[in-house]
């Protein structure tokens, strides 16, 4: 009967028991995002080249004074040839600029991100409160047939 009666114990101990729960959550996501900006382009100047013969006084053998431009599209040039053989030349070109408007791509990706969490709960079903009321029951059963014996009762 002792053995009985510490079989069933140890049986209601061990059948009473928590449950615990693991969840993971595994995050992967990907975010395009664009943005528009503007830059400033400089457009390639255009270029003007001339070639002009030099006349030369026959006595002097100094070049006779003239005066020249050239233009090209945004560029243009003067020149001049001064009497005492001194050559002047002014140049010029105007620069322009284009706004540009610009689409940057950024991708951000948060590759992978783990959280485990783990709860303890203790199980209430019906059989759970059984198991604990025969658990509580068979202590003091076996604690009355202690208390008997050592009065000589049984």
């Amino acid at each position: 009967m002792r053995y009985i009666l510490i079989l069933l114990t140890l049986i209601a101990f061990t059948s009473c028991s928590k449950k615990v729960i693991t969840s993971t959550h595994v995050k992967d996501s990907t975010h395009i995002e664009l943005k528009p900006r503007i830059v400033m382009k400089d457009i390639p100047a255009a270029t003007v080249s001339t070639t002009r013969i030099i006349d030369c006084d026959e006595v002097t053998n100094k070049p006779k004074p003239m005066k020249f431009k050239a233009k090209s599209k945004s560029a243009n040039v003067e020149g001049e040839i001064k009497a005492d053989g001194t050559l002047e030349v002014t140049g010029g070109c105007d620069s322009l600029q284009v706004a540009v408007e610009v689409m940057d791509k950024e991708i951000t990706r948060l590759r992978e991100e783990k959280t485990t969490e783990v709860k303890i709960e203790y199980k209430t079903r019906r059989i759970d409160i059984f198991c604990r009321w025969f658990t509580v029951g068979s202590i003091l059963v076996l604690l009355g047939v202690i208390v008997l014996k050592f009065k000589g009762i049984l």
